[in-house]
């Protein structure tokens, strides 16, 4: 993954690249039929664009033109991936917006670490492998551990 990069999703459900060191575009993704809410690189360079309508959709890296993976709706009951979050191990949290916190592993194992009591809106995990997430509506920052199993 290159260091001086800047993704940007937008609410037509496109992608834009950017390089930060030239101050160009790189490229920009066909719009989707979705808008893109949040994004996250994962440790295999996916870059993963959570959507409106409770998808996953992941690009690898330099191939910006189509998605090479994406994760079903099913898997989040529908609900819109406010933030999407690569943890180590090769677990894949993903907070919706009815306040679900979920792991994914191996891109097919799901459970639930959490329901909190609004949309979640940022996910973060820290070196001792603690999750941090915060919510609209809510002045706290909920903390929980991240599970010590290793999926990859």
């Amino acid at each position: 993954v290159q260091k001086k990069t800047l993704l940007a999703s937008s609410g037509d459900g496109s992608l834009t690249v950017m390089d930060l060191k030239r101050g160009k575009l790189v490229a920009h993704s066909a719009s989707f039929d979705d808008e893109i809410l949040s994004l996250a690189v994962d440790h295999d360079q996916l870059v993963l664009c959570g959507t409106g309508q409770g998808a996953v959709n992941g690009f690898a890296w330099g191939y910006w033109g189509a998605v090479q993976e994406r994760l079903k709706p099913k898997l989040f009951a529908r609900q819109a991936i406010n933030a999407i979050c690569a943890a180590d191990g090769g677990i894949l949290l993903v907070g919706t917006e009815d306040g679900t916190l979920r792991s994914l592993a191996g891109r097919q194992t799901i459970s639930v670490l959490g329901q909190l009591p609004d949309a979640i809106e940022v996910i973060r995990v820290d070196a001792g492998r603690r999750i941090f997430v915060g919510c609209t509506g809510e002045p706290a920052i909920f903390i929980l551990d991240l599970p010590k199993t290793d999926f990859k």
